[in-house]
């Protein structure tokens, strides 16, 4: 390192140490001194001296401080796992992207943002793609109003913002990203400014309201926060109260937890969810206003620091331990952002003539994935770590499964139970459906091979009043039936032996499914949905050799995995289907694998493969790796869970 990079780097250490002033410029003298002046032992010493510091400096940003409850923890000055960025407004009604140990502005998100002292205009989604902030928008035809607060996204690596809702004091849930605002104007009038409104991800809306209740409504709510568990909503109306939104149905349900005549100013969720953030404002301006933590019954836990000033916004990241304040000194009289961790004596000032700020969270951990089984002997059914096999979740036993899917969101299990009894007896071979939250089964329908379509859609084998191929709405609950060969009209056929639906495509509009009939043998076939119903318009025999292909599923839409047995060995390869059929032999090969393979299923990227083999190994193998890896054995039947997509096995 040369002298330039050791000063560079003294520099940024002692700033994250929070060295005054004085102690830099020292560090710094011992730096500059030109070399020619130094005699040649203390050439030698000199840069031993600064390395000796530079470590000292370093070993010293890890530390055991006194905890306020009379414990030691060890702690980080400047935490690695501190959240990396800050966005904020600036007194200039700037939407920026902050550097929070500099305060460097990194990015302009937006300009003309609306921002009210007080209450905290800036809300980010879980993952931190998406910033949320409150700016005036043109009226709607003939309002009067010169301009209506409007709640605007925009993306947090920057782009055009977009209108949300019309309201003010935004708040993200952390866990599924539902947006909460208070409501400003409806139609150009203040009649319900004082409501609650929570949207989801998919566009629908609650408004939740305080019946017969018109006062202050032209103030509205102020200072939401959710808590770290996504159910309860923290805000202000007269006084501090929490709304537990999985049972509430209006504001009335609220629970107050502590009122403004308690001395208590702003108040809010901390980020770990361990009660509350406070600011106990003083009396008549004389005293400090004090920045506590509360429980959840909103009694003072502790204090964190105290201000000469005024304290308009605290915020915590998901830890709790870093917090954010925007606070107005009696020196300056302008409002600063200011950062503290827990432990420290005072807060540290990132940058002034900052309104609003608020963490952006450090972008989720990606899980391991994980494929949900059926064990033999004993047919237990089991959530596993594709990794390492461990048992992640245990929902029950189950009777000779004979394929197993999941919904499209993976909160429940379709089961195929092949027993062998009559049709409308309790034996008749069924579907079970299977919720892992609260870990009940509940009788689907009657049907053997479930195959879900990644939506509402889910395709299997009916064997009652004929062979045939049944489909059920998730979401209506509408059943219907098809004839899977081409060319047939009616429903079932007394030709057909097996139809065994395999997988959906990714667009969910084809299947592609086995069927054994009478005089035409074994064959592997795509069926197309129509635009209307979801009974087939194309139904298409594929080229393939069933002596030899002993599986075939979906890769992407217009592409298929193949299993072939070739003495001893099963090889995997990856083949054009639609317009362009191809045999077996064609496409590409995968992979090699010793034994054979009698199921193969790709996750929803399209990158990972499962394998099952005859003696109930089961193994996984994602493109890259050099061989499968071996997860479980005793496997009589698996399938996938739902796992983010990403470049899929069919990219070059």
């Amino acid at each position: 390192m040369n002298e330039v990079d050791l000063r560079s780097a003294l520099r940024d250490e002692a700033d994250r140490a929070e060295v005054g002033e004085d102690s830099w410029r020292r560090l710094q003298s011992r730096l500059t001194m030109r070399s020619a002046e130094r005699s040649p032992v203390r050439s030698m010493l000199r840069p031993a001296i600064a390395i000796v510091v530079f470590a000292a400096l370093v070993g010293g940003l890890l530390f055991a401080v006194r905890d306020d409850s009379g414990g030691f923890a060890a702690r980080t000055r400047v935490g690695s796992a501190a959240p990396r960025q800050i966005v904020a407004v600036t007194d200039r009604s700037l939407l920026v992207v902050l550097d929070p140990r500099t305060g460097r502005v990194i990015r302009t998100l937006a300009k003309k943002v609306a921002t009210f002292r007080g209450a905290p205009e800036l809300a980010v989604s879980p993952d931190g793609s998406q910033v949320y902030f409150t700016s005036v928008a043109p009226p709607t035809p003939g309002c009067t109003e010169s301009g209506v607060e409007t709640v605007f996204r925009v993306p947090q690596r920057g782009g055009t913002p977009k209108a949300v809702g019309v309201g003010r004091t935004v708040a993200v849930n952390p866990v599924d990203g539902r947006v909460a605002f208070s409501r400003r104007y409806a139609d150009c009038r203040l009649a319900d400014s004082g409501a609650l409104e929570v949207q989801d991800s998919n566009g629908g809306s609650r408004v939740y309201q305080r019946p017969g209740d018109p006062a202050g409504s032209e103030l509205g709510l102020s200072g939401l926060s959710w808590s770290g568990d996504g159910r309860r909503l923290a805000f202000q109306e007269r006084g501090a109260s929490v709304l537990d939104l999985n049972t509430a149905t209006s504001l009335a349900d609220s629970v107050c937890v502590c009122a403004q005549s308690d001395g208590t100013g702003w108040f809010g969720y901390r980020g770990d969810s361990n009660g509350f953030l406070g600011v106990q404002t003083p009396c008549c301006g004389r005293e400090p206003h004090v920045a506590v933590t509360l429980t959840t019954d909103g009694t003072v836990d502790r204090t964190l620091f105290r201000w000469r000033g005024q304290i308009d916004h605290l915020g915590s990241d998901v830890s709790g331990n870093e917090l954010l304040a925007v606070m107005v000194s009696r020196a300056g009289g302008h409002s600063a952002l200011y950062r503290w961790s827990r432990g420290d004596q005072r807060p540290t000032k990132i940058r002034d003539r900052i309104v609003a700020a608020v963490w952006i969270p450090d972008p989720p951990q990606r899980a391991e994935p994980t494929v949900a089984v059926v064990r033999q002997p004993g047919g237990e059914l089991e959530i596993l770590d594709s990794q390492t096999g461990a048992t992640r979740q245990q929902l029950g036993p189950t009777v000779d499964a004979s394929q197993i899917t999941t919904t499209h969101d993976g909160t429940s299990l379709l089961v195929g139970v092949n027993t062998s009894g009559p049709c409308g007896t309790d034996g008749a071979p069924r579907i079970d459906r299977v919720d892992r939250a609260n870990q009940t089964w509940t009788r689907f329908g009657n049907g053997l091979f479930p195959a879900s379509n990644g939506s509402d859609l889910v395709a299997y084998e009916v064997a009652c009043d004929g062979i045939s191929l049944g489909i059920t709405d998730l979401k209506s609950g509408d059943q219907f039936r098809s004839n899977p060969l081409p060319g047939r009209p009616r429903e079932s056929s007394d030709d057909l032996l097996t139809v065994h639906p395999i997988a959906w495509s990714p667009n969910g509009r084809e299947l592609l499914y086995a069927v054994e009939a009478r005089g035409s043998g074994s064959g592997y076939y795509v069926g197309r949905l129509s635009a209307h119903r979801p009974f087939f318009e194309a139904r298409t025999r594929l080229p393939l050799d069933t002596a030899t292909t002993r599986w075939v599923t979906f890769v992407d839409d217009g592409h298929a995995a193949t299993v072939r047995w070739r003495r001893g060995w099963t090889e995997v390869r990856v083949i054009p289907i639609g317009t362009r059929q191809h045999s077996s032999t064609a496409g590409t090969v995968l992979i090699g694998i010793r034994g054979r393979v009698t199921r193969l299923a790709v996750d929803a990227s399209g990158r990972r493969v499962l394998l099952l083999r005859d003696d109930g190994v089961l193994l996984t193998w994602a493109r890259g790796e050099s061989k499968p890896r071996r997860v479980a054995t005793g496997i009589g039947a698996a399938t996938w869970l739902p796992q983010p997509s990403s470049s899929r096995l069919s990219s070059p």
